[in-house]
């Protein structure tokens, strides 16, 4: 059996999977990520993936939100024309004039953490997705767990990180040493776990029959639109209504692409694990809830891990993953 994880974006919510993982890992006798076979993360969840591919704890991965959410998570200072127009504009303007947060705030916490890792130093497979506003391809980060992957496996876990995560108007744009410009995946891939199937079955070539699937949410809320109404322009559904319209589109479409593809309603082996929440209770830079979410996921945790070792999540650590060795080409030489 192979076994995959995969975790949404969300900001500040990633609390919610990384204190699931922390509270399960809790009840296991091997770190949480010995269990899985392919991990795959976007933004919040990238580096969640990152982290666990790279030896931290379910317990260390909580602590760096703990300690460096509210640092990173700090509005840049606005200029007086910005402030004004803040105040006629119902608090979008320091969106609009810049991004919110200062990505090198984010850096400096990654960096902390990951201490000069590469994505090569993973002791899991992994995929982290961004997308490149250049080319408008997407721009998907791997472990060498597959001989066509030749390059990823240099890139600095923190430059990893940065580009999943770069969430647009939140963070600046991530550039390469090659001047790359990436985004986060969110835009095509905020619940990830299609493109996780899809690198199980197309890339890997495990059968639909041996996989199973843990599918982590950042909380949700129930989605509402207004269907009183015929006809909905701009001014009705607004910049977040819009954003959640297409959010909720590609979760919707990547869990069906994932449930289809491993052959769930045969093999039962798609679970979803997410929480639904009260109507902006929980944000993407809603550092004050931090505990709350904490509190959400060690429920959840207690209500669910035995449901997941009844589906043989955790029967057996997974085999080692061994990366595929790159002909004549020494370790410590750049690419």
């Amino acid at each position: 059996m192979k076994r995959i994880l995969s975790i949404d974006g969300g900001g500040i919510k990633g609390v919610f999977p990384a204190a699931i993982l922390k509270h399960m890992e809790e009840q296991l006798p091997n770190p949480i990520s010995r269990y899985f076979d392919l991990i795959v993360g976007t933004s919040t969840g990238g580096i969640i993936a990152l982290a666990l591919g790279l030896g931290l704890s379910g317990r260390e991965i909580v602590s760096f939100y703990e300690i460096h959410g509210p640092r990173i998570f700090i509005p840049k200072k606005k200029g007086l024309f910005s402030g004004l127009v803040h105040k006629a504009s119902f608090g979008y303007s320091d969106m609009i004039f810049d991004t919110k947060y200062e990505a090198n705030l984010l850096k400096s916490a990654l960096a902390e953490t990951f201490e000069g890792l590469r994505i090569g130093d993973s002791h899991n497979r992994l995929v982290i997705p961004s997308f490149n506003i250049q080319t408008g391809s997407v721009h998907i980060f791997k472990t060498r767990h597959h001989e066509r992957f030749e390059k990823d496996w240099r890139v600095p876990a923190v430059e990893a990180g940065l580009a999943t995560s770069a969430a647009p108007i939140y963070f600046d744009t991530f550039r390469t040493a090659s001047g790359v410009p990436l985004v986060d995946g969110g835009v095509f891939a905020n619940n990830p776990v299609g493109l996780a199937v899809v690198e199980a079955i197309g890339v890997l070539g495990w059968k639909p029959e041996e996989i199973q699937v843990l599918s982590l949410g950042c909380t949700h809320e129930a989605y509402h639109a207004n269907l009183e109404k015929p006809n909905l322009g701009y001014k009705d559904w607004g910049p977040q209504g819009l954003t959640e319209l297409f959010m909720r589109a590609q979760d919707s479409a990547s869990l069906g692409t994932a449930m289809l593809l491993a052959g769930h309603p045969i093999h039962n082996n798609v679970y979803r694990l997410s929480k639904e929440a009260p109507p902006k209770l929980y944000t993407l830079d809603g550092v004050n809830r931090i505990d709350l979410l904490k509190s959400l996921a060690a429920d959840v945790a207690r209500e669910e891990i035995a449901k997941l070792r009844k589906l043989g999540f955790f029967d057996q650590p997974a085999e080692a993953f061994v990366p595929i060795p790159m002909p004549n080409v020494k370790e410590g030489v750049a690419g």
